[in-house]
C-alpha cells in the first residue's frame, strides 16, 4: 500500500521533479511511496510466473487530510471494495523518513505510529479589573494549571509508551487591566497504545474538571478521537519481512525501531482488516539537501533510497506469498528454486519481460499479500 497526497505549501526542493503547482508540495514522502511501489510492481510483474500467489497493489489518495465533507482516501477505497475479491492475507506499507540513512529500512513489532487526536478546550472564568482580582476568576491562571496538570498526567503512564500531549495554541483576555474571562486552547494528543488512547478523554476531563472546580471556573471540552489510531505491525509479518530484508539489504541495513513514531497515518485502516507491517525507509545521505524534515519545503530523497525500497518491498511480497502456502518452503524444493530465481531478479533490479512472454495478471486463488 502506498498513499498519494501533497501538503499545502510551496515545493522548494529544487529538483526536476519539484511540484509545478504553487502551494502544492511533494512532501512527507508521498510521491516516493508511490514511485517505490510502482517499481516493486514492475519487478514482480517481471517474475509473475514464479510467484505462487497474488500480490495486490493499493494506491490510496487523500492520506494527509480528507477534503471537507468527505471521508479519507483509505476509508473511501475500503467502502468501494478495495479489500475484496480477493481479500489480502496481509498488508505492507512504507513511510519515507530522513531519520534513517538512505538504503536502510527500519521496522518493529507493535506500534509503529501513534494515534493522533485533536483537543479543543475553553476555560470560562469571570472577568474583573486587576485592581480587584478577588472579584473575578482568572481563566488564564486556570488554563496554566490545566497545562501543568496535563504534563503531570504523562508521568503516570508506562515509560515504554510513546506519547506527546500538547496544547499548541492558546488565546484569551481582552485588555491588560482585566482578568481574562475566557481562554481557548487547542492541541493534539498522540498516544501509541490504543487502550490508553481510548481512556484519555475520560482521564483528561476528570483532571480538567478538578482544576476548574478548585478555582470556580467552568469549561467546554471537545476531545475528538480521529480516525487515526496507532498503526500496529504484527510479529509474524515483521519476522517474514525482516528475513526478506536480510536477503536483499543485509542485517546492517535492516534496523530495529526502538520506539513508535509520534506521527499519524491512515495505514491502520488497512491493518485493522489484516495483519501486516508499516515500515520506515531511510532517505538521507551526507548531502544536506536530503536531511530536511519530511514536512519541510526542501525535503528531498537520496538516490540510494530507491533500490532499497523497491527490493525490500518486492522480496517481502515474494517471501510472504511463499510462507502463506501450505507445506512450507525449503531452498531445495522446486518452489524454493523458483523463488530463488525470483530473488535473483529482484536483486538485479527492474527488468522488462522477456520477448514473447505472455502479459496480463496472474489469477491464482492461493496466498496473497
Amino acid at each position: 500500500r502506498a498513499e498519494m497526497d501533497a501538503l499545502p505549501m510551496d515545493d522548494l526542493c529544487g529538483r526536476p521533479y519539484q511540484s509545478k503547482n504553487k502551494g502544492v508540495a511533494h512532501l512527507c514522502g508521498h510521491d516516493g511511496h508511490v514511485a517505490a511501489l510502482l517499481g516493486a510492481a514492475r519487478v514482480l510483474a517481471g517474475v509473475r510466473e514464479r510467484i505462487p500467489g497474488n500480490v495486490k497493489f493499493f494506491f490510496e489518495p487523500a492520506e494527509e487530510n480528507a477534503p471537507p465533507g468527505e471521508v479519507s482516501g483509505a476509508e473511501a477505497m475500503l467502502r468501494d471494495g478495495a479489500f475484496e475479491d480477493p481479500a489480502p492475507l496481509a498488508v505492507f506499507g512504507a513511510h519515507f523518513y530522513p531519520d534513517w540513512p538512505a538504503g536502510s529500512i527500519a521496522l518493529r513489532v507493535g506500534s509503529a505510529f501513534a494515534g493522533n487526536d485533536s483537543v479543543k478546550l475553553t476555560i470560562i472564568g469571570k472577568e474583573s479589573h486587576t485592581a480587584v482580582p478577588h472579584n473575578g476568576v482568572d481563566a488564564l491562571l486556570v488554563a496554566g494549571h490545566v497545562i501543568t496538570g496535563l504534563q503531570s498526567l504523562a508521568s503516570q503512564f508506562d515509560i515504554g509508551e510513546a506519547l506527546s500531549m500538547h496544547f499548541s495554541t492558546i488565546s484569551g483576555g481582552r485588555a491588560t487591566n482585566l482578568i481574562a474571562e475566557r481562554v481557548e486552547m487547542a492541541g493534539t494528543f498522540r498516544i501509541s497504545d490504543e487502550a490508553l488512547r481510548e481512556e484519555m478523554p475520560g482521564r483528561f476531563e476528570r483532571m480538567v474538571k478538578g482544576v476548574c472546580d478548585a478555582f470556580g471556573a467552568r469549561y467546554d471540552l471537545d476531545y475528538r478521537l480521529r480516525n487515526l489510531p496507532p498503526v500496529v505491525s504484527t510479529k509474524r509479518e515483521v519476522d517474514i519481512m525482516r528475513a526478506a530484508l536480510h536477503e536483499v539489504l543485509g542485517p546492517d541495513r535492516t534496523i530495529e525501531m526502538r520506539h513508535p513514531r509520534l506521527a499519524g497515518d491512515t495505514m491502520q485502516n488497512w491493518l485493522a482488516r489484516a495483519p501486516g507491517v508499516f515500515f520506515m525507509v531511510g532517505t538521507a545521505n551526507e548531502d544536506p539537501a536530503t536531511q530536511w524534515p519530511s514536512h519541510h519545503q526542501r525535503f528531498d530523497i537520496a538516490p540510494e533510497t530507491w533500490p532499497a525500497a523497491v527490493a525490500g518491498i518486492a522480496m517481502t511480497a515474494i517471501r510472504y506469498v511463499e510462507a502463506a502456502q501450505a507445506g512450507g518452503w525449503s531452498a531445495a524444493s522446486p518452489r524454493g528454486k523458483s523463488l530463488q530465481r525470483a530473488q535473483d531478479s529482484v536483486l538485479r533490479g527492474p527488468q522488462d519481460s522477456a520477448p514473447g512472454r505472455r502479459g496480463g495478471p496472474v489469477n491464482r486463488k492461493r496466498g496473497m499479500a
